[in-house]
């Protein structure tokens, strides 16, 4: 018999199904049971082409590699796993509920790779949402970001587990924190009212983190923007940034944001300053009105200020606001804190600045 046939059968590659079987299985297809045997190579470039071949070769290596997935030898079970993921979505139906089975392996490297071959699957791998989401919580690092991220990639298919994500943002890991962010922001809209619930009560790193969540969502976070407009004035810089930054994201429909960017603009740290600027170049010319509109405020003695790019604006039983509505947004603000812009606005005026004006 030749070498890597004794590998397969002797080694015990594919002891779970039997000596027997496995010697009449390697003689039917031979291909299958070397490239099965590469993936217990200790060289990793090996074991790396095995997947590779074994994926691309999935009518003829897929009931082999399911048998395989039941072997004592963890290496291999690392190899099939990450081999079922690179078939990707044509066999899921097949392979999730066999890589389900991986994330509760007593080896952290068969998990890891269970986890990581869902994510490759993506949105097809929808059905094993539940089981990620407790995979969060897994006692290995590398297991929970690995969770976080094959969350993500399946994406809004997986919304159920935004709350499970949230919770990941308190995670010891840093590395883990910012997965579960970026997951979040695959989420998309559905994840906003949780996201908002962060910022509003947070602790200092979780409002950063859903502050850049909602960023990456881009305008579709335009209902988060009074929370975020809320997070310029906390005393967390990197939350103020966070939330900056985000506001530019979200562009011209962030428009009411605009005169607290501006104030944002006498921050005595350069980088906000440069963050507050840069939102405001986003969000465009909108901003330009937004800052204008709270300028002429300041010329009224008294009563409301009313204007409007649009929508028709009432106001009943209230004094000395400046109410400024755009076809996607309406700002409020009270003259005590629109006479705070003025200043800011003739600042940047001497300075040169007005292409953020």
């Amino acid at each position: 018999m030749r070498a890597w046939l004794w590998i397969c059968v002797a080694g015990g590659v594919l002891s779970a199904i039997g000596v027997a079987e496995a010697r009449a299985a390697c003689r039917e297809n031979p291909a299958t049971c070397r490239l099965l045997a590469d993936l217990s190579d200790p060289d990793s470039t090996v074991r790396e082409a095995a997947v590779s071949a074994l994926a691309s070769m999935y009518r003829e290596t897929l009931p082999a590699l399911l048998r395989a997935f039941k072997d004592p030898a963890i290496r291999l079970r690392e190899g099939v796993a990450l081999a079922l993921g690179a078939m990707g979505a044509k066999v899921a139906n097949r392979t999730v509920p066999v890589l389900i089975q991986g994330l509760r392996d007593a080896s952290i490297d068969v998990r890891w790779a269970s986890v990581e071959a869902l994510g490759k699957i993506g949105p097809a791998a929808a059905a094993a949402t539940e089981a990620l989401q407790r995979a969060l919580a897994d006692p290995e690092l590398e297991v929970r970001k690995e969770a976080a991220r094959s969350l993500g990639k399946i994406g809004d298919r997986a919304a159920r587990a935004i709350p499970a994500l949230v919770r990941a943002l308190r995670d010891p890991s840093s590395e883990v924190r910012w997965e579960a962010a970026e997951a979040l922001s695959a989420m998309g809209p559905a994840a906003i009212p949780l996201l908002v619930k962060v910022i509003e009560q947070g602790d200092p790193d979780s409002r950063a983190k859903a502050a850049w969540s909602l960023g990456q969502m881009g305008p579709r976070a335009a209902p988060a923007v009074p929370a975020l407009i809320g997070a310029l004035r906390h005393t967390d810089r990197e939350v103020r940034d966070a939330a900056a930054k985000s506001l530019g994201e979200v562009g011209p429909r962030a428009a009411p944001a605009a005169p607290f960017l501006a104030q944002m603009l006498q921050d005595p740290v350069w980088r906000g300053r440069e963050t507050a600027a840069r939102a405001l170049g986003k969000i465009g010319s909108r901003a330009v009105f937004a800052v204008a509109s709270l300028e002429r405020a300041l010329d009224d003695a008294h009563g409301n200020v009313l204007v409007s790019m649009g929508p028709v604006i009432s106001v009943v039983g209230v004094d000395d606001l400046v109410v400024i509505a755009t076809p996607d947004a309406v700002l409020v603000v009270p003259k005590d804190e629109a006479q705070k812009v003025k200043d800011v606005v003739e600042a940047l005026r001497e300075k040169g600045w007005d292409d953020v004006l």
